[in-house]
C-alpha cells in the first residue's frame, strides 16, 4: 500500500482515543487521511491527537458521549461542521462484555446496544448523505467473534455486536449500488490494554480460549488495523457487505473435537 494511499481522504474513527480505535486512526493518518477521534473521554482524546499530530498526521478530536441520542446525533453534526463530507466511518467505540444474563440490568443493556448499534445507525444516517452526493465511501464496523458465537457472560454484548453485523449488511445492501462499501470486522480478544486487564482477570478462562485458536496467539492490534486499511482502501474494490472474522481460526478450532477423537 502507499505511503498517501488515503491522502485527500477524511476519516471518522469512533473510540479512537484508546486501543483498536487509536491504532486505526493512528495508520490512517499516517497513510495521508485527515482524522477526527470520536469518543467521551476529553483528555484521552487530547492524548491521542497529540500523539498523532506528533508523528505528522492529521488530526482533529470532538468528545461526545455515543451511548446518548442526543451525543450521537450532535457528533454527526458537529462532524458536518467540521468539514462538509467524510470519506470513511470506522466505528470502533465499545463497552467490555457485561455478566450473566440473570445478573444484567437494563441501564447496561440499553447503554451495550446503544453503542454499538444505535450510534452507528445514526452516525451514518448524517454522514453518508453527502458521501452519496460525492464520489461514494467507506463504512467500517468494529464487531467480535462473539456476535458468531454465543459466550457465556456475553449475552447483552453478543446481541448487539450481532445486530452490528446485520445493520452492516443493510447498510451494503441499501446503499451499495450508491457507491457505499460497508463491511464489518469480528475479532477475537485483542491485547489492547483493556482486553489484558479483562483476560488477565480470567487466568482459566484465557488458557482455555487460547487453547481454541490455531495460530496460537490472541490478536494484536495490527492484526484489525491491517485488516481495516485494506477494506476501506483503494485496493478494495468489490468487497461489501462481508462479515469477517478476524480470529486465528478461532470459530473453526471451536468446533473441533478433544485430541483423543482425532
Amino acid at each position: 500500500m502507499s505511503d498517501v494511499a488515503f491522502e485527500g481522504k477524511r476519516a471518522v474513527v469512533t473510540g479512537g482515543n484508546r486501543g483498536m480505535g487509536f491504532g486505526i486512526a493512528k495508520a490512517l493518518a499516517a497513510l495521508g487521511a485527515e482524522v477526527c477521534l470520536v469518543g467521551r473521554d476529553p483528555h484521552e482524546l487530547e492524548a491521542a491527537r497529540e500523539a498523532i499530530e506528533g508523528e505528522g498526521g492529521s488530526c482533529r478530536s470532538l468528545s461526545v458521549d455515543l451511548a446518548t441520542i442526543e451525543g450521537a446525533r450532535s457528533a454527526g453534526e458537529d462532524l458536518l461542521s467540521m468539514a462538509s463530507r467524510w470519506d470513511i466511518l470506522v466505528n470502533c467505540a465499545g463497552n467490555p462484555p457485561g455478566p450473566l444474563l440473570l445478573e444484567t440490568d437494563l441501564d447496561y443493556w440499553d447503554e451495550t446496544f446503544a453503542i454499538h448499534c444505535r450510534a452507528p445507525f445514526l452516525l451514518a444516517q448524517a454522514l453518508v448523505p453527502a458521501m452519496i452526493a460525492g464520489s461514494g465511501g467507506e463504512i467500517l464496523n468494529i464487531s467480535s467473534t462473539a456476535s458468531l458465537q454465543s459466550c457465556r457472560g456475553h449475552g447483552a454484548y453478543s446481541s448487539a455486536k450481532a445486530g452490528m453485523n446485520m445493520l452492516t449488511r443493510t447498510m451494503a445492501l441499501e446503499w451499495g449500488s450508491r457507491g457505499i462499501k460497508a463491511n464489518v470486522i469480528c475479532p477475537t480478544a485483542v491485547m489492547t490494554e483493556m482486553g489484558k486487564e479483562v483476560w488477565g482477570n480470567q487466568p482459566v478462562r484465557a488458557e482455555w480460549l487460547l487453547s481454541k485458536i490455531p495460530v496460537g496467539r490472541f490478536a494484536e492490534v495490527d492484526d484489525v488495523v491491517r485488516l481495516v486499511l485494506f477494506l476501506v482502501g483503494p485496493d478494495n474494490t468489490f468487497i461489501n457487505g462481508a462479515v469477517i472474522p478476524c480470529d486465528g481460526g478461532l470459530l473453526v478450532g471451536l468446533v473441533d473435537g478433544p485430541p483423543e477423537e482425532r
